[in-house]
């Protein structure tokens, strides 16, 4: 998990560590991931704030960090998920906030 601002400048992050095996933040039974955000993160709140969550699944090469989304095809495979629609590799998006006119 990682927190970008508009210009892609990385604000925070998550690395995931071996206890998470016993308590991950995604539940493959329910298809959900949940996680909490320190506000500071996302700088001020109001009416007017907007911000998009983007899911994939995670490809660090190898490296032990958080890498990029795993590229994703129409079939599933053993490198890569599957379903691809378009030209991304997100699975997910939420956009979330009021849009001021």
């Amino acid at each position: 998990m990682q927190v970008e601002d508009p210009g892609g400048k990385i604000l925070g992050a998550y690395l995931p560590v071996p206890e998470d095996v016993a308590d991950p933040i995604g539940d493959a039974r329910s298809g959900t991931v949940s996680f909490a955000l320190p506000l500071r993160l996302l700088g001020r709140i109001d009416g007017r704030t907007r911000f998009t969550i983007l899911a994939g699944a995670q490809d660090d090469h190898g490296g032990a960090g958080i890498g990029e989304f795993r590229t994703v095809a129409e079939k599933a495979g053993e490198w890569n998920g599957g379903g691809r629609q378009g030209g991304s590799n997100v699975y997910d998006r939420l956009d979330a906030g009021k849009r001021k006119p």
